[in-house]
């Protein structure tokens, strides 16, 4: 039988893979812009973002933020949008901390970045669109609550019941990790296993992936000294800011995002019955 080493590191060889590269953007004008913000400290910091305008295209142009994550030149959907004639931007050069910062400078800097975009006269402030997925879905939800004026959203699985998927979902995924279990592929002999680097050992562990990338959200948790301050996990969660939405807003939840049950939103919760885990 072959050894999960092997399918776990196919897995991943897979979702690496990537088609022949699309043909370099032509007519097209890239412009960094330079956003300052009011950091956690105090302290006034500046973070870019890259915006695409067609050249071609009528002016004012609409635009699409997708707030967050980076957009490589690459994406396809992101090229959709510059074919209709649609700028589009989003941050660069993250920080390597973003996610950790979710609820407070990510957040501040994402707001003013499309303060800043809904004031340069070559984009028509009418019609800016939002569009993120998973941690950049949070971040769509919540800048279309604190910003009127947004045209419309998308919020692919997003993160809307921050509670329910940092404070008991992330925290049960590491209590099953952390679990001891039996291993029933253990044997009296000693069988050399293939080396894989970092895949060493993450084949052994009940939920690898969300306890390998949650990590990068721990710091999120010193906004929340309180893990019963019901009030501030409220104001930092979308979906409890419904009456702040005045836009069209499509959510869309997949299976493919397990960082992001769907169950923070249905409320039809994983867990049949109480103590019962994952």
């Amino acid at each position: 039988m072959p050894d999960r080493r092997d399918y776990f590191a196919k897995a991943l060889a897979v979702l690496s893979q990537s088609g022949d590269p699309p043909e370099p953007l032509r007519d097209m004008e890239r412009r960094r812009l330079e956003v300052p913000y009011i950091a956690r400290d105090g302290r006034t910091d500046v973070r870019p973002v890259q915006l695409y305008l067609p050249r071609n295209a009528p002016r004012p142009l609409p635009v699409v933020y997708v707030p967050h994550y980076e957009l490589g030149e690459n994406t396809l959907y992101m090229r959709a949008y510059l074919k209709k004639g649609w700028a589009v931007a989003c941050p660069t050069e993250l920080p390597a901390d973003c996610n950790g910062r979710l609820t407070d400078d990510d957040l501040v800097f994402n707001n003013a970045a499309l303060y800043m975009l809904r004031r340069l006269p070559e984009l028509d402030r009418s019609r800016i669109a939002l569009v993120g997925g998973s941690a950049g879905g949070y971040m769509t939800l919540m800048l279309d609550a604190l910003q009127l004026g947004v045209c419309c959203s998308v919020a692919n699985s997003p993160l809307s019941n921050i509670y329910f998927n940092m404070g008991r979902f992330y925290e049960e995924v590491k209590r099953v990790n952390a679990s001891p279990r039996p291993d029933p592929e253990a044997s009296e002999s000693s069988v050399q296993k293939p080396e894989y680097g970092l895949l060493n050992g993450m084949e052994d562990v009940p939920i690898p992936i969300p306890g390998a990338v949650f990590g990068f959200f721990d710091q999120v948790f010193q906004n929340f000294p309180d893990p019963q301050d019901t009030a501030r996990w409220e104001a930092f969660s979308p979906s409890t800011l419904t009456d702040q939405f005045s836009s069209p807003l499509m959510v869309t939840h997949f299976t493919s995002d397990i960082l992001v049950p769907i169950d923070q939103t249905t409320k039809r919760f994983t867990y049949s019955s109480p103590g019962e885990s994952l």
